[in-house]
């Protein structure tokens, strides 16, 4: 299923079953069978537990609008803050947008999160590739919901810096590693290459 179909999913039946109780999931904008039977497993479920409409307002439009935000970048490391400022324009013209078939907020998601995942991408690997050691006394926030959107991409290249390191500590502390007082050229080499097959993995999910 491509990226552009998940998307316009995701949005799509959160307006769909938040404010048009008696639509059809047959009025998606979805063309492959294969992933309409998809639409319509979604629509089953949410039946299935009586997701219940909303009243549509600017509250719950902007609602929906975070929880689309979420849903495509939980761990706050691909968009910027100047990325969430392009979005925002969109947050309170969702129940128009879907009224009127307008996907301008879909399309804008859509070609910003292509170009950030490469850029996560190159910030990633760059990184696995330049660790050597942990000697800096760093914080990370590992609470994704206390996270805020960095400011810049130098900023979130640092942030890709200490998500790198923690997957590397994790993969160390799970091979027991860290019973000896220094980390083997070896040891590091191996948790590597384990971590970027983790990573790769899971940009290939979102591509």
């Amino acid at each position: 299923m491509k990226l552009a179909t998940i998307l316009c999913v995701l949005l799509s039946f959160s307006l769909f079953y938040c404010f048009s109780p008696n639509a059809s999931p047959s009025q998606t904008l979805i063309n492959d069978p294969k992933d309409q039977q998809l639409v319509q497993k979604v629509a089953m479920a949410l039946q299935e537990y009586h997701v219940a409409p909303k009243t549509m307002n600017d509250e719950a439009s902007k609602e929906i609008f975070e929880q689309y935000l979420h849903t495509l970048d939980p761990e706050k490391s691909l968009f910027t803050q100047t990325d969430i400022q392009v979005l925002e324009a969109y947050q309170f013209q969702l129940d128009e947008a879907w009224q009127t078939a307008n996907l301008d907020y879909f399309e804008a998601s859509h070609q910003l999160l292509l170009k950030n995942v490469q850029r996560a991408e190159k910030y990633c690997f760059q990184a696995i590739e330049r660790i050597q050691h942990f000697d800096e006394a760093e914080v990370f926030e590992t609470d994704n919901k206390k996270r805020e959107y960095v400011s810049n991409q130098v900023a979130l290249g640092e942030r890709w810096t200490k998500m790198v390191k923690l997957a590397l500590l994790e993969s160390l502390w799970r091979d027991d590693q860290f019973n000896k007082t220094s980390i083997s050229p070896t040891n590091l080499k191996k948790a590597k290459s384990l971590i970027k097959k983790q990573f790769t993995n899971e940009f290939s999910q979102i591509k």
